[in-house]
């Protein structure tokens, strides 16, 4: 698998750069209030992916340090209940005696519920 993945980077690299030699001309960029830049078309296209990259990380910034904290909390959760666990094993015991007792429930209600099938509608 790691070399499909080396093949397929050399290929698109191989494109890449195909298209960066045969796109090296002079093109005319107007912006702001009829200012003209005059850069390869190359130049242009690489700082536009880079600006695009940029705001794409942007975008995710919030979402990415909201999941990190929620990771973080949880960790802390986690080995709080390790330590409790670490100190008195008689919790884990009891803890999974709940369980299965609430196994046990769930199991029975289910038998003891008859649902009909539901028959699919003809047309």
């Amino acid at each position: 698998m790691k070399y499909l993945y080396l093949v397929i980077k050399l290929v698109l690299l191989l494109f890449l750069l195909m298209l960066t030699i045969n796109n090296t001309h002079t093109v005319a960029f107007n912006w702001f209030m009829q200012q003209t830049v005059q850069w390869p078309l190359v130049v242009l296209l690489l700082i536009f992916f880079v600006i695009g990259a940029v705001l794409g990380v942007l975008s995710m910034l919030g979402r990415i340090l909201r999941l990190r904290n929620e990771v973080n909390r949880l960790r802390k959760e986690n080995h709080k209940h390790i330590k409790v666990f670490e100190e008195d094993p008689s919790v884990v015991a009891s803890v999974a005696q709940k369980m299965n007792q609430k196994t046990v429930e769930v199991k029975q209600q289910s038998a003891t519920v008859n649902v009909d099938p539901v028959k699919p509608k003809e047309l």
